[in-house]
């Protein structure tokens, strides 16, 4: 299994990693077969929390808390945001994210929301947000320094613009999460 892989599947069971020197500190409740599965890729474990703003970006959403709904209209909300959150890991995990920087989408860019009005405002929706949130269901095709191709699962091609319309945006994560 490939490191991103092992990390993608501690975050869906809630283990938290972080690294301290050439050490990974986790947090939960930890299997031993996971546990052996870290240890044979530790060194690209480390390699992938530690470099670039990827491994910045990826350990802020992978640190985010699980969020526990007390209405129907908060459980949808959640629904949302965990979307948002898997979405946001399975694109780090991948060669777009890194593309993505290569072409100079910032973080903005990729993973922005009006904080106001998250779910209302699209011209505030980075790519990532775009992917998870869109009723279009779309998967990325190509992507460069102006804009990403997105291909619907009809077929359709859709064109997202590096720059947003809205100006008021923010990461997903820096917005409160409750």
């Amino acid at each position: 299994m490939t490191a991103a892989a092992i990390l993608t599947r501690l975050n869906d069971a809630g283990i938290a990693i972080r690294v301290e020197g050439d050490k990974l500190k986790l947090r939960g409740k930890v299997t031993k077969e996971l546990l052996g599965e870290v240890a044979q890729v530790k060194p690209d474990i480390i390699r992938l929390l530690t470099a670039t703003p990827l491994a910045a970006w990826r350990a802020k959403i992978a640190g985010l808390p699980s969020l526990r709904a007390t209405s129907d209209i908060e459980a949808l909300a959640d629904y949302r945001m965990e979307k948002l959150r898997d979405t946001a890991l399975t694109f780090l995990d991948g060669p777009l994210a890194q593309q993505a920087i290569d072409a100079g989408w910032d973080a903005t860019q990729q993973f922005g929301i009006n904080p106001d009005a998250p779910a209302r405002r699209y011209g505030a929706w980075g790519l990532v947000v775009f992917l998870a949130w869109s009723v279009h269901r779309p998967k990325i095709k190509s992507l460069d320094a102006t804009h990403a191709i997105l291909r619907t699962p009809t077929g359709a091609e859709l064109r997202k613009p590096r720059q947003m319309t809205d100006t008021f945006s923010m990461p997903f994560w820096s917005v409160a999460w409750q």
